[in-house]
Order: structure tokens, then sequence, then C-alpha cells
């Protein structure tokens, strides 16, 4: 059966008009869902060479639409804040240390690698066209210093301290298509998240610290 063009120019506009919208969909439905949240193990403290370390493995839920964001344009920062506090009864909790580490994420189009400037850096030291592989060595095996041991000796008193954990993944640069589509958007790529461990260091009476 033949089909027959609407004679009608105003049928003509609205059948060219859905025709329109209905392309315009198709790269919306063609992109990766974007990252909603943080995966992570509990943190395993570690105290080595006077230091005491924070053990952990970081990821998002979604790594396709993490790799889709940056491939577009978009550069991330991954921030751990870290923060010591000393629990007071009915007073706020008294911040004995507080450390923050940065790793930010982006991506070459000349090479076709994902770069990582790690923390103190401002030009990436690590590549890799294989943004799992890059993960992997960074965010997914991270050992960051918390405070020195003898601080937190001096500062505890012998009492458990909490270690603050925070989180968060923040757009740097946007991606093209964010930048020019979205009047209002978040500089979050995931909801911010906090958590805390406890930790209880080695209490050393004068008696047994020996005398100078």
């Amino acid at each position: 059966m033949p089909v027959t063009r609407p004679s009608n120019p105003l049928a003509l506009f609205i059948l060219s008009l859905l025709l329109f919208c209905a392309l315009a969909l198709v790269p919306c439905a063609a992109q990766a869902v974007s990252p909603r949240y943080f995966v992570y193990n509990q943190p395993e403290l570690q105290e080595k060479n006077g230091i005491l370390n924070a053990r952990m493995r970081i990821e998002i839920d979604n790594e396709e639409g993490l790799r889709d964001l940056i491939k577009a344009g978009s550069s991330v920062e991954l921030k751990v804040d870290l923060l010591v506090e000393r629990p007071k009864f009915l007073l706020p909790n008294a911040e004995i240390n507080y450390q923050s580490y940065s790793f930010t994420l982006r991506h070459d189009p000349l090479s076709r690698e994902f770069t990582m400037a790690l923390p103190g850096e401002v030009y990436p030291s690590l590549r890799d066209k294989n943004l799992g592989r890059l993960l992997e060595s960074t965010w997914k095996t991270l050992e960051l210093p918390v405070a020195t041991t003898q601080k937190l000796r001096a500062e505890g008193d012998g009492k458990t301290l909490e270690v603050v954990f925070l989180l968060s993944l923040q757009y740097i640069e946007l991606p093209s298509w964010l930048d020019k589509n979205m009047v209002i958007w978040s500089k979050d790529v995931v909801a911010p998240e906090s958590f805390r461990c406890e930790y209880t260091p080695d209490y050393k009476t004068p008696e047994n610290s020996g005398k100078q």
C-alpha cells in the first residue's frame, strides 16, 4: 500500500518535529548511565615505620559510565579526606589530625590514554589506554597515611580514637554535552559519602617510655 505524504502544512510540520525529536533522543539512549555511588571495603589500619596507614579499595558502581564521561571531555577528581577525632562525652569531638588526598582522572584524545595525577602532582604521572587497569593500580589499591603514631599516642591518651573517611568524586571540567544542554548541574559525579572506624593507639606511660 503506497504511503501518502500529508498535504496539510501544519501536519507536515508536526510530523517533521516528531521525527527530529526521535533522532535527537538516539545519542541519549546510547549513552551509558552515569555513576551513582561509591563501592568500598572497610579500611584496614596498619602501623608501619611510625605512620598509621589506611589501606582500602574504592570503586564506583558504573565504571563504563565513568569511562564515557571521561572520553566525552570531562575530568574528575577523587578526593579522600581523613580526619582523626577524639570522642568527647556531651561535647563535639576534638580534632587531632587532618589529611586530604586528591586523584585527578582525565582522557588524552591525542594518545587515547586515560591519565591520573596522584596527590601533590600538577601533571599526570600515570597513563593507560585501559581505564580498569589504571584504576586497579590507583583507586582500587589505596594506602594513605593517616597520622604519625607518636602524635596519636600523645593526643589519644590511651583512648579509642575515630578515623573519619570523607569521599567525594567531582567534576573539574564538564563534558561538552553536559555543559551545553544543562542549565543547572552539580559538581558531584556521585553523592559524597562518609564513614568512620575506630583505632586505639598503644599508650606508653612515662615509666615505660624511658627517660632521656
